[in-house]
């Protein structure tokens, strides 16, 4: 049964990044495409590597584990089309998109002050991430104060999208000086510590920004060579952080060494995607002990988890203290304790996959939390499409967080959305036009397509 679904995973998935692509030439920058490319390519492998493991796995947890994939790819797509597109910010002229409207209406110092701002911000982050000493640097489990600065790297890619808008729209000294700024702030999250997420956001970031401002999609002929670049990404973290990252040298002084181009050559890229393919996966592994502990025991957490990922992310143990910190959280079944009751050592670093934190809550009803993260990636993203700043500005975020939900953790990004909304409505309050001026602004019509947006943008993908 565990394998017809998977088999029925596969055709799901592959149907809706198919229709995506017929439909719209921008299908890569959506959510539905995105998530399932990574249910594809990371959980389908280790699904059928884990196939081999006759009765190693507890069948029940197979099961469900299968079932609730396939229930986040049809949650992911119903949330994703039940988003509202909503009218044009501001009214386009023709060839013109909704966004570059109103960053060529926008007044002038306004958009240099609030793109200054967020830029300086995250520079000033990855700064203080630098300070930091060499122990909490080299940690495999950061704790401490590296944890609360690489929470607020969730505005990078704000800052990034800002930037890049702005030096398409208005081509001058300070645009161009805070889009490489902008770009600095990726430096260390993607060449030193080979951060997957970072370097979604980033490419989400780029390509998202050249659609929603100039109209530029990527031909289709390129994204088989994106699709290699994203299993390099995927299977090739360990290479990459092998020959870069942060290094303790005889002095006790952290050096921050690049990956040297030759080295990087030199590897066989086939070899190590087929190697990371064909072998047993643990996140897969970890997902089903923990189901079929939890289904096992009946205690479903109705919310626990969630709430304990509230507090471990938001209440900083470094200020109120560690003991009151852990007052707040609910005794709930660990990773290590659900493995230990099938006599499974948990290796360190390892996750359960996003699936088991909400089902851990809710059982197969936990796949809604996959319906209201696309729903809220989806509003974005067509807000950012009809020329709304503040909501392009955090999609890639969002997007990116959509694919963290299912791979690490399913509530990343209802974590991290008060963070983003704040960015939103700084960006929003900062570039508003004075309340006597918004009195006289009066809605008019356009004679462009009845959707407001380029040809591919009004397909409600």
């Amino acid at each position: 049964m565990s394998g017809a679904f998977l088999v029925l995973i596969v055709a799901v998935a592959l149907t809706i990044m198919v229709r995506g692509l017929i439909l719209s030439r921008v299908a890569y920058l959506t959510v539905p495409f995105l998530v399932s490319a990574i249910i594809l390519v990371w959980l389908v492998p280790q699904a059928l590597s884990a196939a081999n493991m006759v009765g190693q796995l507890p069948a029940g947890g197979v099961l469900v584990l299968h079932l609730m994939a396939l229930g986040t790819l049809g949650a992911v797509a119903i949330g994703w089309r039940l988003a509202p597109w909503g009218p044009p910010s501001v009214p386009p002229q023709r060839g013109e998109t909704p966004l570059a409207a109103m960053l060529r209406a926008a007044h002038e110092e306004r958009l240099v002050l609030v793109v200054g701002a967020f830029v300086a911000f995250a520079l000033l982050v990855q700064a203080a991430i630098q300070m930091l000493p060499p122990a909490q640097l080299l940690a495999r489990q950061p704790s401490g104060l590296v944890t609360i600065l690489r929470f607020l790297q969730t505005v990078n890619p704000v800052a990034f999208v800002l930037a890049f808008s702005y030096v398409l729209v208005r081509r001058n000294v300070f645009s161009v000086m805070l889009f490489v700024l902008s770009l600095l702030t990726f430096a260390a999250p993607v060449l030193l510590n080979f951060k997957r997420n970072e370097i979604v956001e980033l490419g989400i970031a780029g390509a998202f920004t050249l659609w929603a401002v100039r109209g530029f999609a990527l031909p289709r002929v390129v994204l088989p060579l994106l699709a290699v670049c994203g299993l390099v990404v995927l299977f090739g973290v360990s290479e990459f952080r092998a020959r870069s990252g942060y290094v303790l040298n005889e002095a006790g002084q952290v050096e921050r060494r690049l990956p040297p181009l030759s080295e990087l050559l030199e590897i066989d890229w086939p070899d190590v995607i087929a190697t990371k393919f064909s072998q047993q996966s643990q996140e897969y592994n970890n997902a089903v002990h923990y189901i079929a502990h939890i289904d096992r025991s009946g205690d479903f957490g109705l919310g626990r988890r969630f709430w304990n990922q509230v507090i471990k992310d938001w209440l900083p143990g470094q200020f109120v203290g560690t003991e009151l910190k852990a007052s707040f959280f609910f005794n709930t079944v660990t990773l290590s304790d659900a493995l230990g009751a099938f006599s499974v050592s948990w290796m360190v670093g390892t996750t359960a996959t996003g699936f088991s934190d909400v089902y851990f809550d809710f059982s197969l009803l936990g796949v809604l939390v996959f319906l209201v993260n696309a729903w809220i990636a989806g509003l974005a993203y067509r807000k950012g499409l009809r020329g709304h700043l503040d909501m392009a500005a955090i999609y890639p975020s969002l997007a990116a967080a959509n694919v963290v939900a299912v791979t690490h953790g399913g509530y990343t990004l209802l974590i991290l959305l008060p963070l983003l909304l704040g960015a939103r409505y700084a960006i929003r309050w900062s570039l508003a036009p004075p309340r006597r001026m918004r009195r006289r602004a009066t809605p008019a019509p356009t004679r462009n397509s009845p959707s407001g947006v380029p040809s591919g943008q009004s397909m409600g993908l």
